[in-house]
C-alpha cells in the first residue's frame, strides 16, 4: 500500500511538471473545463438551494396549504370548520394580504405585509430573533394592534434598534406594538406574497360568519403518520358537509405540500437548464480528450521507451489518469471561482420570486458536487486516452510512419468527434429554439406600450375610511403636478401594474340570465385606475368611451 501510495506522489508530481512544460496545452484545458465545472456548479448550487434544501421550517415535510382548486384563497368561515373539524392536522392557520402605509418616518412608504392567525408562527417552528411572536388572545378584535418586523425592515427603517421591542410604529393611521424581530432568513409565505415584511394578528371579528369573501390563504402540519391522500379524504368530507350546510358556499378544495407549492413550477425549468449546461460539459470533455489524444501520440516514443524499460500497463495507465485527474482538479479550481462570480451573477439579475433564491451558495453540498464532477470530469475524459497511450509497443513506435499503424488512435478521435458534433447539434438546436422563444416573447403583444413609461408606487397617511376624500384629492393633484413637469406628456395612476404578479378577481353576474351559485359565479381580475391611464398605456378603447373625472361614487 505505501509503495502504491508512493507512486500516485511520484505521479502527481510527474503531471504537474508535464502540465508546466505545455503551458498553451495546459490554459486552454484548464479553461474549457473551467467553463464547463464552473456552470454546472454554478446551476447545481441553485438547484441544490430550490429543489434539494429543505424549506426553512420544523419538518418541512408535514406542512400543507389547503386552497379551493389549489390556488384559490377560501372564506374566514370556511376556514373556521376546516379548523375546528378536521382530525388530520396538528395546527391549522391563515394569511391574508395586507399593504399598509409606514407612517410616522420621513415620508410615507407602502410596505408589503401579511395579517397571519397566532398559530402560524408555532406551525413554523420559528423563533423570533428579538422579542416574541404572537400570543392567541391577539387574535380577537381591538387586541391585535402587535406586529413583527421582518429583519430587513427592522435594519432599514428602524437602524437595528435593539429596543425596538415595546415602541409603536404608525401604520395606514393606526399604531401598532412592534413585539418582535424576526431572523434574517425568515421569508413567508414562500409562494405567495413573497415580499412580505411585516406581520400583523388577523382578527376575524364580524367575519368568522363570511362565507362570501374568499381572501385567505389556510397553512397545516399534519399530524405525524397521516398522509397527503388522508388529509385530502377527511378535508374532501369536511367541505361536502359545509356545501350540504350552506348550499353554493364550498368549492372543491385540494391539500398540496408546502414544498411541492414552493418549487412545483419552477422545478421542470431549473432541470432542464441543469441539463443543458451537462451538455457544455460534456463537450468539453470531448474537446479536452481530443486534446489529450492528440498530446500522447506525440509522447508515443517516451511511453514506449518506458515499456521497454519494465513499467507495466497498470504504471502506464495510473500515469495518463493522473495527469487527466490534475488537469480536472486544476480546472475544477479555476471553475468554483467562475461558480462564485455565477453565483452574485444569478443572484443579482435572479427574480425575486424564485423561491429561496437568496440563499444560493457554494455550501459543502456544492463543494462536494464540484469535486465530484471535477473527479468524473477527469476519468470520462482520461480513461479513453489513457487506455489508448498506455497501449504502445516500442516496435510500434519505431513504425509509427507506416500506414495503419494509429488505426486504434484513428478510431477513438473519431469517436470523439463525432460525440462533440451530436452534443453540438443538440445544444445549438436547443439554443436556437430558446431564441426564437425569447424573440417571440419579446414581440408579443401585451395590450399596452411599455417604452418611456415611468412608474413608482406612492403611500400616505392616513386610513381610507377617515380620509378617503383626502386622499383622492391627494392622487389628483401628485397627478397634475407630474403633468405639469416639463417632457411628460400624460399622467395616470392604477392599483396593480399590469403583468406585475397581483391579480385581484372579482364575482359578477350578467343581467337577464339566471342566477348561479356563489361558487359558481365567473370572476373577473380587476383594476383601480384614474382618468389618464389608458391614454398613457396606450390601451385602445374599444367601444364606449374612457373614465372620466366625473365618474365617482356619486355618479350613476
Amino acid at each position: 500500500m505505501a509503495g502504491i501510495i508512493t507512486g500516485v506522489i511520484h505521479d502527481f508530481r510527474y503531471a504537474l511538471r508535464q502540465l508546466r512544460k505545455a503551458p498553451g496545452f495546459t490554459i486552454v484545458g484548464v479553461v474549457t473545463l473551467a467553463l464547463g465545472i464552473g456552470a454546472n456548479t454554478a446551476i447545481f448550487s441553485v438547484v441544490n438551494a430550490v429543489l434539494l434544501r429543505p424549506l426553512p421550517y420544523k419538518d418541512d415535510d408535514r406542512l400543507v396549504v389547503i386552497l379551493h382548486q389549489g390556488r384559490n384563497p377560501v372564506s374566514p368561515a370556511n376556514f373556521i370548520d376546516w379548523r375546528d373539524q378536521n382530525h388530520v392536522f396538528e395546527e391549522m392557520g391563515a394569511a391574508e394580504y395586507w399593504t399598509p402605509n409606514l407612517i410616522g418616518t420621513d415620508s410615507p412608504e407602502k410596505l408589503w405585509a401579511l395579517h397571519v392567525t397566532p398559530s402560524i408562527f408555532p406551525m413554523l417552528g420559528v423563533q423570533p430573533l428579538l422579542g416574541r411572536v404572537f400570543l392567541p388572545e391577539e387574535q380577537e378584535t381591538g387586541k391585535e394592534r402587535e406586529v413583527l418586523l421582518s429583519f430587513g425592515l427592522w435594519k432599514s427603517h428602524f437602524a437595528g434598534d435593539s429596543s425596538i421591542i415595546g415602541k409603536t410604529v404608525g401604520l395606514s393611521g393606526q399604531t401598532y406594538i412592534v413585539v418582535g424581530v424576526m431572523p434574517p432568513e425568515f421569508k413567508f409565505a414562500p409562494f405567495w406574497a413573497t415580499k412580505a415584511e411585516l406581520w400583523a394578528p388577523l382578527a376575524l371579528g364580524p367575519r368568522q360568519a363570511d362565507r362570501g369573501g374568499a381572501s385567505l390563504r389556510v397553512f397545516a402540519r399534519l399530524k405525524p403518520g397521516v398522509s397527503l391522500e388522508q388529509a385530502q379524504a377527511e378535508m374532501t368530507s369536511i367541505s361536502g358537509r359545509i356545501e350540504r350546510e350552506f348550499p353554493g358556499t364550498s368549492q372543491d378544495m385540494e391539500v398540496v405540500s408546502l414544498r411541492e407549492k414552493v418549487v412545483g413550477k419552477i422545478r421542470p425549468a431549473l432541470l432542464v437548464l441543469f441539463g443543458a449546461v451537462g451538455f457544455v460539459l460534456l463537450i468539453a470533455c470531448a474537446n479536452v480528450s481530443h486534446m489529450l489524444l492528440a498530446r500522447s501520440a506525440a509522447r508515443r516514443r517516451e511511453t514506449a521507451v518506458r515499456s521497454a524499460l519494465g513499467a507495466s500497463r497498470w504504471d502506464m495507465l495510473r500515469r495518463f489518469l493522473i495527469e487527466s485527474l490534475t488537469l480536472a482538479f486544476c480546472g475544477g479550481t479555476a471553475g468554483l471561482l467562475l461558480a462564485l462570480w455565477g453565483i452574485r451573477v444569478l443572484l443579482t439579475l435572479g427574480h425575486a420570486d424564485i423561491p429561496q433564491v437568496d440563499s444560493v451558495s457554494l455550501d459543502s453540498r456544492v463543494l462536494l458536487f464540484a469535486l465530484g464532477l471535477s473527479t468524473l470530469t477527469g476519468l470520462i475524459f482520461g480513461i479513453g486516452t489513457a487506455w489508448g497511450g498506455a497501449d504502445v509497443s516500442l516496435s510500434d513506435a519505431l513504425k509509427e510512419g507506416e500506414r495503419g499503424s494509429s488505426g486504434g488512435r484513428h478510431h477513438l478521435s473519431g469517436v470523439l468527434v463525432g460525440s462533440e458534433f451530436a452534443l453540438s447539434v443538440v445544444l445549438l438546436a436547443g439554443a436556437g429554439l430558446m431564441f426564437r422563444t425569447f424573440f417571440f416573447l419579446q414581440h408579443v403583444d401585451p395590450g399596452f406600450d411599455p417604452h418611456n413609461v415611468l412608474s413608482m408606487v406612492v403611500g400616505i397617511d392616513g386610513t381610507e375610511e377617515a380620509s378617503s376624500g383626502r386622499t383622492a384629492n391627494f392622487y389628483k393633484q401628485v397627478l397634475q403636478r407630474v403633468e405639469a413637469v416639463p417632457g411628460v406628456q400624460t399622467v395616470g395612476a392604477i392599483n396593480h401594474l399590469p403583468l406585475a404578479g397581483d391579480q385581484w378577481g372579482l364575482p359578477f353576474y350578467v343581467q337577464g340570465r339566471p342566477a348561479v351559485r356563489p361558487v359558481e359565479a365567473p370572476v373577473a381580475t380587476y383594476r383601480v385606475v384614474f382618468p389618464g391611464y389608458f391614454g398613457t398605456m396606450r390601451i385602445p378603447v374599444l367601444r364606449g368611451r374612457d373614465i372620466e373625472q366625473s365618474d365617482d361614487l356619486r355618479s350613476t
